[in-house]
């Protein structure tokens, strides 16, 4: 009773909080606290407020509001009225993990704790969707950027839940967040060339399942280098492929009579090498290193939406920089469609990286760059770098390690 009887009239303390708050990532978050004392009005020359993370002092206020991170905060006029509730901007996973609000008044403190949880929703996109006809094809959804880890994933054509489907362990980020690939199996047939197929994904961040849709892409090859079963082809698409085969062996062999006819008339300007004169920039080495204009026109006159062209690898670039760090550097030339997926890992774990789609000028395909900015640590234990296209039948990577 003595210790009652000595506290300032209006002083007797109750503060209540939730046990948990959940926020999502990148979005603002108020995490609640309420008071009341036994006569208000509060005294402001008597009051003082905290908040702590994982028990250390993140923000106090005392006449004035200080705190250890400006996205920090806390209103003052509702701190006086009963509410000292702590505002997060642009939340990060990082924020998540257990919080304490305090509240001092005159000689009485009350403090109580609150967890709070904070989720990433995933992204869904669809990496790969080019089949063959009648033959066992895979197609692939990567998922990116969530937490927690725990996601289901269902593969659907139109309403039929498709059942062989596998699923990759989850790849956790730079960020604290998870990726992960999911693929189907399908023996597509004529009848799926108007089907809808979907990936749809669950999640705990999520207020109802995330799904994307797509048709799929076929392609006439089932290999770059292996033609295919002719016998599953309908015969109009047998005649055609025999049209258009007929049409490119007419179009080269013009093509080598103006080459020759040309040729008659210069000498060879060196071993290996031959300049063709009177036709600016034709110049052919055994290498390759340039291509005739006219090839370059009929190669892209011929490229289609119904085509598909695997991305040609440049070799990958190093930049040393002055703080102990290397910046990667890479390109993918002359692909179609333009989705393309490129990312570097250190142990499974992503590099955060920029890329760039550049369309080619006069043509239908795409050009692609990627960078990233490496410590050099990470090159002992070996950097990755991995990319994915609809004409690829398997992702491919190269590595780079210091030996």
């Amino acid at each position: 009773m003595c210790i009652i009887l000595c506290l300032p009239a209006g002083a007797a303390l109750e503060i209540s909080v939730p046990s948990t708050h959940k926020t999502t990532v990148g979005s603002p978050a108020l995490i609640p606290c309420n008071y009341t004392v036994q006569k208000p009005p509060v005294n402001p020359k008597l009051f003082t407020a905290f908040w702590y993370l994982e028990g250390k002092q993140i923000l106090s206020y005392d006449d004035d509001v200080r705190t250890t991170d400006p996205r920090y905060s806390l209103d003052i006029e509702k701190a006086l009225n009963g509410r000292v509730d702590l505002s997060i901007s642009n939340i990060a996973l990082s924020d998540a993990g257990f919080y304490a609000c305090s509240v001092l008044y005159s000689r009485v403190r009350k403090t109580k704790d609150i967890t709070v949880y904070v989720t990433a929703p995933p992204q869904v996109t669809i990496t790969r969707k080019t089949v063959v006809l009648n033959e066992e094809s895979v197609l692939r959804c990567s998922i990116t950027g969530f937490y927690p880890v725990d996601i289901g994933i269902k593969w659907f054509r139109g309403r039929e839940m498709l059942r062989d489907v596998t699923e990759d362990k989850p790849r956790r980020n730079s960020d604290g967040s998870y990726s992960v690939d999911s693929t189907a199996t399908i023996t597509p047939t004529e009848e799926d060339r108007e089907q809808n197929f979907s990936c749809r994904v669950q999640h705990e961040s999520l207020k109802k399942p995330l799904q994307e849709d797509f048709q799929l892409l076929y392609r006439v090859y089932r290999d770059e280098n292996v033609m295919p079963d002719y016998q599953s082809l309908p015969i109009a698409g047998v005649i055609g492929i025999i049209i258009a085969a007929v049409g490119i062996l007419v179009i080269i062999l013009a093509v080598a009579l103006y080459w020759n006819k040309l040729a008659s008339f210069q000498r060879p300007a060196s071993a290996g090498r031959s300049t063709l004169s009177g036709v600016p920039g034709l110049s052919v080495g055994t290498a390759g290193e340039q291509i005739m204009p006219l090839m370059q026109n009929l190669a892209s006159a011929a490229t289609s939406t119904s085509q598909v062209i695997p991305p040609r690898e440049v070799p990958v670039k190093f930049t040393i920089s002055q703080s102990n760090a290397v910046m990667c550097f890479m390109r993918l030339l002359k692909f179609y469609p333009a989705d393309i997926k490129i990312i570097w890992t250190n142990e499974d774990k992503l590099i955060p990286s920029t890329k760039k789609l550049i369309q080619t000028d006069g043509e239908q395909t795409f050009d692609a760059t990627s960078k990233c900015t490496v410590p050099w640590k990470y090159f002992i234990s070996g950097v990755r770098v991995t990319w994915e296209h609809q004409s690829l039948s398997s992702p491919q990577h190269r590595d780079f390690r210091l030996e």
